[in-house]
């Protein structure tokens, strides 16, 4: 364990800092590091304060510290961030160790970010990236706080297009109710095991609405129940998944407000559900003709998205800029687009967006050479797949695209 002091005041003693250096001095499990910041504390016109700048210098500090040990000491392959104001929530390591898996099942090497808790912690990254966050974090300080530089990394920098995989449980409880960003103290605080809401932006935290059946976004499709199961019997209202992700939810370790909601059902969507499980109890979108009809899309939907894309060697699907093509999109990661394997990701919708990080509100049959494509959360799928070509591109739609290295 890396442990850095990181004063947002700009310096002086730490006493718990000091104490804990002590006491764990001679214990192999523990690095104490104290360094200066390498940005000043002065702040400018324009940006956020000069605390919020001292707390990501501290970040990039911390980052560089870990970069040397990992070269010159010991190496590692992942890094999670924790702030001490959090404290751990019970069988918070399994929970991490869980998500690690998942994650290396379903995207291999090519996740940007697991999620397990909110700001700048319980966020686990990977060793090659550490250098790239570094980097970001130091030439945007100026402009936002460093937990949502971090998701600008992501999402709109050199880790665009891949996956921050969240966990669906919050596994750290914050220690008072002060922030160096200005939360207000009647604001809603997380419990342990807890949804996040908006604690986090929509693209880095668990869908509870897409993903009800899961405990990890992004998802595959939910299976269908075994038979004789009493979520497989017809019945009204909202389909099996929602039901029993209302029955398991952890009453152990959540809050009272948390049992109180379960216990009466809010949050579990009634009526005819979300978008993606009315596709799936109809077996695909209506209409249809073409390689893509609706009896495929009935197929694929259930079908492992993720499972697929591991038996694809060297492929990776990552959704383009507006307006970009897959030809540009591919050509950025130093990869070519792989323009048979369009075909078969018009044919998984929900789960061939999902392997890019995108939430599908709707699955929408259209026409266009740049479909498969998303236009705000509408995924479209063309009805003409062999007009599709790794060149084309629309002002208003995100492309999908299959990058295959060495292709």
């Amino acid at each position: 364990m890396l442990v850095r002091r990181g004063n947002g005041s700009g310096g002086g003693p730490h006493s718990s800092f000091d104490e804990a250096a002590q006491r764990f001095a001679t214990d192999p499990r523990f690095v104490f590091v104290d360094r200066d910041s390498v940005v000043s504390y002065r702040r400018g016109l324009l940006g956020v304060s000069a605390a919020i700048k001292g707390q990501t210098s501290d970040l990039v500090s911390l980052l560089a510290t870990a970069i040397e040990y990992g070269r010159t000491r010991q190496p590692f392959e992942t890094f999670m961030f924790w702030e001490d104001d959090f404290l751990p929530c019970r069988n918070m390591l399994l929970g991490v160790a869980y998500l690690h898996n998942r994650a290396a099942k379903g995207w291999g090497h090519s996740w940007a970010a697991l999620r397990v808790s909110y700001g700048f912690n319980g966020v686990v990254v990977q060793y090659r990236d550490l250098s790239s966050i570094a980097d970001y974090l130091l030439q945007h300080a100026s402009q936002k706080p460093p937990d949502h530089l971090f998701y600008g990394w992501k999402e709109i920098g050199p880790a665009k297009g891949r996956a921050i995989v969240a966990f669906r449980h919050n596994l750290a409880f914050h220690l008072g109710k002060q922030s160096v960003v200005g939360n207000s103290g009647d604001r809603f605080i997380p419990s342990c095991y807890e949804l996040l809401y908006d604690w986090l932006q929509e693209g880095e935290r668990f869908n509870a609405d897409e993903c009800a059946h899961d405990d990890i976004t992004p998802c595959d499709a939910p299976q269908p129940p075994p038979l004789g199961h009493a979520a497989s019997r017809p019945k009204k209202g909202n389909g099996w998944p929602a039901e029993i992700a209302r029955l398991d939810a952890p009453q152990l370790f959540s809050s009272r407000r948390y049992q109180e909601c379960s216990q009466k059902g809010s949050g579990v969507q009634r009526g005819s559900g979300t978008p993606v499980e009315r596709l799936l109890r109809r077996g695909g979108p209506r209409g249809g003709g073409g390689s893509g009809g609706g009896g495929n899309f009935g197929k694929h939907a259930a079908h492992s998205a993720h499972s697929w894309l591991k038996s694809q060697g060297g492929l990776t699907v990552i959704a383009s800029v507006r307006g970009a093509s897959c030809d540009d999109t591919c050509e950025h990661l130093q990869a070519q687009c792989d323009e048979r394997v369009l075909k078969p990701l018009n044919e998984m919708c929900p789960g061939s967006f999902a392997l890019a990080g995108l939430n599908c509100t709707e699955c929408a049959r259209s026409r266009g050479a740049e479909q498969p494509a998303i236009e705000g959360g509408r995924c479209l799928l063309t009805t003409d797949i062999t007009a599709s070509t790794c060149s084309a591109s629309h002002v208003r739609t995100r492309r999908l695209c299959p990058c295959r290295a060495g292709a």
